[in-house]
């Protein structure tokens, strides 16, 4: 079961799939309902030739290529519409992304969209699936989503602990930077 499609390309129409799917879908909903703002992160593994981080908005890469996208547009549209003076572009692929914050982590985490990488151009590039489309605020609410598809050497057994620690680093600067204006969580210090 891929749960990042929708129920009948997740599951191929077994019972056993369809009902993981339903509750997975359905504590996302739940979870979701009951916050007040927060932030979604959808990891994932892929194996593209380019072995960099891909960083999914669910902007496309046509508009990631054109350097002409919106925030407002994307799975962080909350964020974007609280942080009126910061622009999309610093949002998704400047000073203030989550593509910095991992990239200064490491020398060797290279993400798209980042400053040093704003867009894919012929690269290969997911922009985000199921769950951050439909879980993201683009179309509505305050709890936004990014899809991380991490490559497979960042995943391996010999980088794992390390990258694991980076990204968890990486996640608090974004939050700290673009969020605690925003919200007080006791789970996320600001």
């Amino acid at each position: 079961m891929d749960a990042n499609r929708g129920k009948e390309e997740a599951s191929f129409g077994i019972p056993q799939a369809e009902h993981a799917w339903e509750e997975y879908m359905g504590f996302l909903t739940t979870a979701k309902s009951q916050m007040t703002g927060g932030l979604i992160l959808d990891i994932h593994g892929q194996a593209h030739p380019e072995r960099w981080i891909e960083l999914g908005y669910t902007l496309s890469k046509t508009s990631l290529n054109s350097g002409i996208f919106s925030a407002s547009c994307s799975s962080i549209s909350h964020l974007a519409s609280q942080l009126v003076n910061v622009s999309s572009e610093t949002l998704v692929a400047g000073n203030r992304s989550l593509g910095k914050y991992i990239e200064e982590q490491n020398n060797s985490y290279v993400c798209v969209p980042s400053p040093s990488n704003p867009s894919p151009n012929n690269g290969s590039y997911y922009s985000g699936g199921y769950i951050t489309k439909t879980y993201g605020s683009r179309s509505s609410g305050t709890v936004d989503a990014i899809q991380l598809e991490l490559p497979q050497w960042v995943r391996a057994a010999e980088e794992r602990p390390r990258f694991c620690k980076a990204l968890a680093r990486a996640v608090m600067k974004f939050w700290q930077t673009n969020y605690c204006s925003q919200y007080n969580h006791e789970f996320l210090p600001c």
